[in-house]
């Protein structure tokens, strides 16, 4: 009886160890995981620091890390779970090459880490003040935006390599709009460095993480815009159009939004004007009237092309032979000239053969065949006039 009992114990032990073998290798089995995107952490930057020194260019940010463990912990994992760094300890200034290493939580073991090593270009660190830029994310009430803005500090200190400081357009100041309200309320925003398309600088430092951010919710409308134009374009150039915004945006406090019909903006002047331009409009605003977000940049456009021309075919005869000397008289031979005439598109559209005045001078020729050169006159404003060919032969004979 004993003996059978003691069997079955080791029977029933037998079993339960394969079915945790079971548990174990089917269950929940060996498995690995890829994560990606991990961001590559830069350890003992204040070593890079004591030498003036700081990092530049790196060839990779993320990196690509493969785990092995149970699957039941694996899918508990997630990036946060994961740390890898690159130490600048000792770094030189130029190109170094440093391996990466990997932590990973007790429960995994890693497997391989993607690139294993990065380049990282080491460069003279600087330090430069940045304006801080206010952006705000979200949807205002219909009708109104945030105006009356300010920020504290305007400018922020902004440090690292070289190449990556020049890089940094504005240091940019991210508020929630829906935290503004009508009362001017100050919000305190997280700032980061961004270069002109707006993305992330990486590898900078900053003189302060946040900023203080004061705004209220104004009141928008579109009120007529009252624009002129001065001045003539440069030679050789004419309008083809210019183009004037009839209305304007604009915001304030509603008392004060409400009593605006119209805003006037200085005359545009443009006689700089050598190719198409476009002029901002500097607008006379009351006290508390801002220019709209929807009518920021607003500007007058000059559209500008080359100047017209215009050929004639006149016959020779209608060149007046002038200034023959006493007793003298000439004729020409009978062809054709052409003149071409160069001008605005308003003047040429009116323009006749009538208008040209061809001449050649007979002074001080004497009786025989002469080259003789055809000036050609017109009393419209034209900006050129030529004539092929520039001379006619004339025979002079005494009368």
């Amino acid at each position: 009886m004993f003996n059978n009992n003691k069997v079955n114990m080791i029977i029933s032990l037998v079993a339960a160890i394969a079915l945790w073998f079971y548990v174990v290798g089917q269950v929940d089995p060996k498995t690995e995981k890829k994560f990606t995107d991990i961001p590559i952490q830069f350890l003992n930057e204040a070593s890079l620091a004591e030498n003036n020194l700081a990092v530049g260019d790196v060839d990779y940010n993320t990196a690509i890390v493969t785990v092995e463990g149970n699957r039941a912990d694996l899918n508990r994992m997630d990036n946060d779970d994961i740390k890898v760094s690159a130490d600048l300890r000792e770094l030189h200034k130029g190109t170094n090459t440093v391996t990466l290493k990997v932590s990973v939580p007790r429960e995994a073991e890693l497997v391989s880490v993607a690139p294993e090593t990065i380049d990282i270009e080491v460069e003279e660190r600087v330090t430069e003040s940045k304006p801080v830029e206010v952006r705000f994310k979200g949807d205002a009430e219909e009708g109104t935006e945030p105006g009356n803005i300010s920020v504290d500090p305007e400018n922020v200190q902004v440090t690292g390599s070289a190449s990556n400081v020049a890089k940094v357009e504005s240091v940019v100041a991210t508020v929630d709009i829906s935290k503004i309200d009508g009362s001017g309320n100050t919000i305190e925003a997280k700032v980061k460095p961004v270069g002109k398309e707006g993305k992330r600088v990486r590898n900078i430092g900053l003189s302060t993480d946040t900023v203080e951010v004061s705004a209220e919710l104004m009141v928008t409308k579109e009120v007529k815009l009252n624009v002129q134009t001065v001045g003539e374009v440069q030679e050789g150039m004419q309008v083809e159009e210019i183009q004037i915004p009839d209305t304007v945006f604009i915001k304030g406090e509603k008392e004060y939004v409400d009593d605006i019909t119209e805003v006037t903006a200085a005359d545009v002047d443009i006689s700089s004007a050598k190719e198409t331009t476009e002029f901002p409009l500097d607008i006379y605003l009351p006290s508390g009237i801002e220019i709209a977000e929807k009518s920021e940049g607003i500007s007058v456009k000059v559209i500008l092309k080359d100047l017209a021309t215009q050929e004639f075919e006149i016959s020779s005869s209608k060149i007046d032979l002038t200034d023959a000397g006493y007793g003298l008289t000439g004729a020409v031979e009978e062809k054709t000239v052409k003149v071409t005439v160069k001008g605005k598109d308003s003047v040429l559209e009116q323009l006749t053969e009538d208008d040209l005045r061809l001449t050649a001078s007979l002074a001080d020729l004497s009786a025989g065949t002469h080259k003789v050169e055809i000036n050609v006159t017109c009393d419209k404003e034209v900006s050129g006039i030529s004539v092929s060919p520039r001379t006619i032969e004339v025979t002079v004979r005494e009368e």
